[in-house]
Parts: C-alpha cells; sequence; structure tokens
C-alpha cells in the first residue's frame, strides 16, 4: 500500500469536520477556525474521560506532522 500523502490527511480531516459539524449543529465545515478549535476541546475532553495525556499525544502529532512534511518536500 502507498503512503498517504499530505494531501490525502487533508482530505480525512475535511471529512471529520464535515462530521463534527453536522453531530454539533447540523451543518457542514465551513473553514471557521471556531469548529477546529471545539474539535480540539472535545477532543481534550475525551481524553481527560479516558485518562489519555492529550498534551503528550499533541507532542507526539506534532513530530509526525514535522516528518510528513519533509518526505514532501522536493
Amino acid at each position: 500500500m502507498n503512503e498517504p500523502t499530505n494531501e490525502d490527511r487533508k482530505k480525512w480531516i475535511t471529512k471529520t469536520l464535515d462530521a463534527f459539524c453536522t453531530a454539533v449543529d447540523n451543518r457542514m465545515f465551513k473553514g471557521e477556525e471556531t469548529d477546529i478549535t471545539d474539535l480540539l476541546a472535545d477532543l481534550m475532553h475525551f481524553c481527560h474521560s479516558d485518562e489519555i495525556d492529550f498534551k503528550s499525544r499533541l507532542r507526539m502529532a506534532e513530530n509526525h506532522f514535522i516528518e510528513e512534511m519533509e518526505e514532501e518536500k522536493p
């Protein structure tokens, strides 16, 4: 299987944000930054309730992001 591209990752998150906005107030994601903030805050609530260290997951995600950006440099 081919590794996903950063464009693939963007498409996945667009679908995720559409689903989140639909669940919250029955609309599609329109690029509003507050929706991203709300999604992140709700992820923090989820992690807290399941005793998952959100900050360590965020640091790991940032490392993955940096690596994935480097992989697609020409």
